[in-house]
């Protein structure tokens, strides 16, 4: 089960199902284009809630596939979705303050995740 878990995080799909999840947050990530109509896109006041916003669909997709498969993760798991992450930014010449605020909401979302574990432990 374990060899499993690992394959579905190298294959990426936490980040697949994770980009699913981020649309449902997205309009959060919007909040600065609420406040500032004429931002630019490429403003980091933007971006970088968008990027924090999807490392948090695919940081929620992986505690999800974690939970499902009942194991307790260790530190490779959010290291193998971050990678995915940056190779996608700098496969498509994104902007990497979007990259690495995606990593920053991966860890968020795997740090909250072994905070609760450790105190239901």
């Amino acid at each position: 089960m374990t060899i499993l878990l690992y394959a579905l995080f190298v294959v990426g799909i936490p980040n697949i199902v994770g980009i699913l999840f981020s649309f449902l947050l997205l309009p959060l990530a919007a909040f600065p284009r609420w406040i500032f109509p004429r931002i630019s896109l490429n403003n980091p006041l933007l971006v970088i809630p968008t990027g924090f916003t999807l490392g948090l669909g695919c940081g929620i997709a992986g505690v999800l596939i974690v939970m499902l498969f009942g194991k307790l993760p260790g530190g490779a798991l959010p290291l193998i979705s971050s990678i995915w992450a940056l190779i996608y930014y700098s496969a498509r010449r994104q902007s990497k303050i979007e990259a690495f605020s995606n990593v920053a909401g991966i860890y968020a979302v795997w740090l909250a995740y072994w905070i609760w574990k450790a105190k239901s432990v």
